[in-house]
């Protein structure tokens, strides 16, 4: 029974996922980059540290042309398109803060903004066991971030990939 619930499930997420990615070519396109962004993200960031993969993905963005969107605007779009992909069988495991985080730091085309990821970590719990997060600022402004985490409880660990 556990089989047939499971089924069900990935059923119904992998038709949620079609209905929000094939309403344009430039959707399924993009799912489609994003699905190969994250089946990749963990052997890349194995072979390079952090700095480094974001100054690598930071160069991919400057090449890439400008969107005809506001920059916010394009930031949810690809969000709805990463939350779709991650919905899928094969990515429920890698929807984290961190994944999401990346996804939007690596499609945003937002070569005239700053946007930076950082990385905290808050203790939780009468263990006070460690839990991490990422999320991300345009501008200085709060872009993504994980629901739920008050920002401002969490320990920021300092990451600067822009040298």
């Amino acid at each position: 029974m556990v089989g047939v619930t499971r089924f069900a499930t990935a059923s119904r997420m992998t038709a949620s996922t079609l209905k929000v990615v094939g309403t344009s070519p430039h959707n399924v396109v993009l799912a489609v980059r994003i699905a190969w962004f994250v089946r990749r993200l963990p052997d890349a960031l194995a072979r390079r540290d952090v700095a480094s993969f974001l100054q690598g993905l930071r160069t991919m963005n400057a090449s890439r042309r400008k969107s005809h969107r506001d920059v916010r605007t394009e930031a949810g779009h690809i969000r709805r398109i990463a939350m779709a992909v991650l919905s899928l069988p094969r990515f429920w495991r890698m929807n984290t803060c961190y994944v999401r985080a990346l996804i939007i730091y690596r499609f945003l085309p937002a070569a005239d903004h700053d946007v930076l990821l950082h990385i905290g970590i808050e203790q939780r719990g009468e263990a006070r066991e460690l839990h991490g997060h990422a999320w991300l600022t345009l501008d200085d402004e709060l872009l993504e971030a994980p629901d739920d985490v008050l920002l401002s409880s969490l320990r920021e660990v300092p990451l600067d990939a822009r040298r």
